[in-house]
């Protein structure tokens, strides 16, 4: 195997050397050919002749040696690029056209690509996340009220496991000047439905997200940039309280640092259970109580038994009895009539939800498409500027 590579090596960067020694091989098998032909009575000539006609025309003996190398490749590949060089020396005008044109091409579709695989093909980093799916309603958009999400959690039978939250602010500053950070509320089964599991600690319960009165029980989990950011990767901060919007919260957990949540181009510094919004405004407690306050997203791993459309035909036999049960009371008769028509359906959610795709998926689709076309003109003019005209190998061979 190594003396395979080794000569394989030589035979591209000892090329000529080979060539040489391939030429006096040929010529050594071409005259004892037409020694042996000269021994039966031909004549010189005649027997040179028939000779070439036995062993074949140089060339093409040349070309099967050197295609039994397996360097073919490689030494059509040098030739060429020992063509494009000199051809873009002697033509600076082109040589600066084609680089600017393939710059340009390569950065623009290095550019998009970068958006589109973050946006639309990066998967979460989660377990399993080809599972996951959104939870919508027809016709509307994706939120739930906390009513809904009770009957959604407490009713479904066609996911393993369902997590529901919204984006929140918090302030964790003591008093002074404000120290903002990104949060969630979440469902006590938020990360054990994604499956990620704490990197310290512990993350959220379905226990933790019960209801309480004050503040005690309240907890949090850090995301690793919080963590690192605020508190300089210290274990010391597990067990220890915290304060959001003035309200205490004990640390339990650090997320890995490849979680960032779930929306895309999004992080989070700080999740809390859903329940604990009551704690944080105990003044003002509609998001869990009004049944018009549309605040939650819900995603649900499907199990492993159950299809995309059998979920969804099971949604929609669901639907009914879930909008029913968290039908708001103070709607008038024909905006109650409509809330009760609404249907749910559901969506892939394993590239993670993101408002940019939902506004802007086809126009990110057709700029990519673009993008493909201007690294095709851009391709296109390089070799126009590097090979004006159609080069044959004899004409390659000059340089070779």
């Amino acid at each position: 195997m190594l003396a395979d590579f080794l000569y394989r090596l030589r035979a591209i960067f000892h090329r000529q050397s080979l060539e040489a020694g391939l030429d006096r091989e040929l010529e050594f098998h071409l005259q004892l050919e037409a020694e042996k032909l000269r021994k039966i009575g031909l004549a010189p000539d005649e027997a040179m002749r028939r000779a070439r006609i036995a062993i074949g025309g140089p060339e093409q003996v040349r070309e099967s040696c050197r295609d039994a190398r397996g360097t073919r490749w490689a030494e059509d590949l040098l030739q060429d690029g020992r063509y494009t060089f000199r051809t873009l020396r002697q033509s600076p005008t082109f040589a600066a056209a084609a680089i600017v044109s393939l710059a340009l091409g390569i950065g623009v579709n290095t550019a998009i690509f970068t958006v589109f695989d973050a946006v639309t093909m990066k998967t979460l980093p989660v377990r399993e996340p080809q599972r996951l799916m959104e939870l919508f309603r027809q016709g509307e958009d994706d939120t739930f009220t906390y009513p809904l999400w009770e009957q959604i959690r407490d009713r479904q039978d066609i996911f393993s496991g369902v997590l529901a939250y919204s984006r929140a602010s918090f302030d964790m500053a003591a008093g002074g000047e404000k120290h903002p950070l990104r949060g969630l509320y979440v469902s006590g089964d938020y990360f054990n439905t994604l499956g990620v599991k704490a990197m310290l600690g512990r993350t959220l319960t379905a226990a933790d997200d019960q209801r309480k009165d004050g503040s005690s029980g309240a907890v949090a989990v850090l995301s690793y940039g919080c963590w690192q950011r605020e508190y300089g990767g210290t274990t010391k901060i597990l067990g220890q309280t915290i304060r959001l919007d003035g309200h205490p919260f004990q640390v339990i957990g650090i997320t890995p640092p490849e979680f960032f949540g779930v929306n895309v181009g999004e992080t989070f510094d700080v999740a809390v259970p859903l329940t604990s919004e009551a704690l944080v405004h105990p003044d003002d407690n509609q998001a869990l109580e009004a049944r018009s306050y549309w605040w939650l997203n819900i995603i649900g791993r499907l199990k492993s038994n159950v299809s995309p459309r059998q979920a969804a035909a099971r949604l929609r036999v669901l639907a009914p009895s879930v909008f029913r049960g968290a039908a708001p009371t103070d709607l008038k008769p024909e905006s109650q009539r409509d809330f009760l028509k609404m249907k749910l359906d559901l969506k892939q959610a394993a590239t993670g939800l993101s408002d940019l795709r939902d506004r802007y998926g086809r126009g990110l689709m057709l700029l990519m498409g673009m993008a493909g076309v201007v690294l095709l003109i851009a391709w296109r003019m390089s070799r126009t500027c590097c090979w004006p005209g159609r080069v044959h190998a004899g004409e390659r061979s000059q340089f070779g």
